[in-house]
């Protein structure tokens, strides 16, 4: 896509190349004072809560020995997103050494398994920014989305390293939130060399902040980037199942006997708000489709199964195919995952969560780190299924809160 033009969002890029002044250097001075008092009142809290801790003092016991690409995300959606970038990057440079950091300890475990070298980032205090960036010499630093901290960016642009945001997006709230702020902010998006956001409305908004028009280019969402191949492009998924992007899709994977029975009670009432809300049915095991048929039949409930679907779809796909649900997960906007609602211990919620969805599931789940998925808001565990319909319900009304 070409860069975006002063014009663009109408307005003139000549009022961000004036001194920026007093009241940056003052609101630079509170920030760091702010950071100076909350650390100390906060380390009890953070001591309590105990792992990662030092991570996020800077203490990473051995640095690397070289100078990395170091890679920012917040969690495991980021993570993906951010790992489709490095990888094609490193496809030109086999040789270019990888940092990751995160801010969930989810997202700093999937990128060390797929990267090797990652930790928890550093709290945005000058000093702890400062240590980590002097043992770290990264020659370039890509930040995801909207973890745009104002230190880390100063200080990375200070010592003279490049950064660039990749994936960027911003609220409504956070875009008023900014704009309140005023040159101190400009000053942050101003340091930024390169921005790849996902839509015209965040381009907009980001040169409206200060950011520079020859440096903003729209290139869409990468999340839902495969690391091990080629990005998961939720667009161009969707086109290739016949789903038009707006449609509402919900994906239920891995369902286990008794619970689509279960699901079908919460679905009614998000069908009579949303009609055209798509609902993927992913059973665990293939040779129960018979059984869920008759169900799906019995309820009323219009279907076509995976293997024979073409033209517009139902209520209800009902996937009859193996090695798919990554791909249907990519292309929705809430994910359930079965075996939770019933005593099986239930299924991979790290799969959905890798891609940014909202992730939601039943009382019986014990897969291992669900409840740092909960912690770290990646997902929510419900106690029946009136909750679920009502937690579903919220999401898939407030796109915004899909997105926290």
């Amino acid at each position: 896509m070409p860069p975006y033009r002063a014009e663009y969002c109408h307005m003139d890029i000549s009022d961000f190349s004036c001194p920026l002044g007093q009241s940056v250097l003052s609101l630079k001075g509170m920030y760091t004072l702010l950071w100076s008092i909350a650390l100390p009142l906060a380390f009890p809290y953070l001591l309590l809560k105990g792992k990662g801790l030092r991570e996020r003092l800077g203490f990473w016991g051995r640095y690397p020995s070289f100078s990395p690409l170091w890679a920012h995300a917040a969690s495991m959606g980021e993570v993906r997103a951010a790992s489709a970038v490095v990888a094609w990057l490193r496809r030109m440079r086999p040789d270019l050494p990888v940092l990751f950091t995160t801010t969930s300890q989810t997202g700093r475990d999937l990128a060390r398994r797929r990267w090797g070298c990652a930790h928890l980032a550093p709290l945005d205090h000058p000093l702890l920014v400062r240590k980590v960036l002097r043992n770290v010499r990264p020659r370039a630093v890509l930040l995801t989305e909207g973890e745009l901290w104002p230190g880390m960016v100063r200080e990375v642009h200070r010592m003279g390293a490049s950064v660039a945001l990749i994936n960027g997006r911003i609220s409504e709230r956070a875009f008023r939130w900014y704009l309140r702020l005023g040159s101190a902010m400009r000053e942050v998006f101003h340091s930024l060399d390169l921005l790849c956001v996902q839509s015209q409305r965040d381009g907009e908004r980001f040169l409206r902040l200060g950011a520079w028009p020859e440096r903003t280019f729209v290139v869409g969402n990468v999340k839902g980037g495969e690391p091990e191949g080629e990005p998961l492009k939720r667009d161009a998924l969707r086109s290739s199942f016949g789903i038009h992007p707006e449609r509402p899709v919900l994906v239920a994977g891995s369902t286990r006997e008794g619970e689509e029975a279960v699901l079908l009670e919460g679905l009614e009432k998000l069908w009579a708000r949303w009609p055209d809300l798509l609902v993927v049915l992913a059973p665990r095991h293939l040779e129960r489709l018979g059984e869920v048929e008759r169900l799906l039949r019995e309820g009323g409930v219009r279907y076509v199964l995976r293997s024979r679907m073409g033209g517009d779809l139902p209520q209800v796909l009902l996937v009859d195919t193996m090695g798919e649900l990554l791909k249907f997960y990519a292309i929705a906007d809430l994910a359930f995952v079965g075996g939770s609602f019933v005593p099986v211990g239930g299924h991979n919620p790290f799969e959905p969560a890798s891609l940014g969805l909202p992730v939601t599931f039943g009382p019986h789940m014990r897969q291992e780190g669900w409840d740092r998925l909960c912690e770290e808001g990646a997902a929510v565990r419900v106690q029946d299924i009136v909750e679920w319909a009502e937690l579903a319900f919220r999401l898939l009304e407030d796109p915004d809160l899909r997105l926290k």
